[in-house]
């Protein structure tokens, strides 16, 4: 869950071979999409979301 409550952005966890399973979630729609991806991508990802989110809700975008 995120600080408000709301589902998680996203959700990684690891599998075995090295790869990342990554779901990336709606607030509404439940789960959107599933990728599997290197780990570094999905630090890469994760950032990149986190900073879409910030910059969402500072412009009024985001609840």
């Amino acid at each position: 869950m995120s600080e408000n409550g709301d589902k998680p952005l996203f959700d990684v966890s690891s599998l075995a071979d090295g790869m990342v399973e990554i779901e990336i979630f709606t607030k509404n729609d439940g789960r959107l999409a599933r990728v599997f991806i290197f780990p570094e991508t999905a630090i890469n990802i994760a950032q990149e979301l986190t900073q879409a989110a910030v910059r969402a809700r500072a412009n009024g975008e985001a609840k």
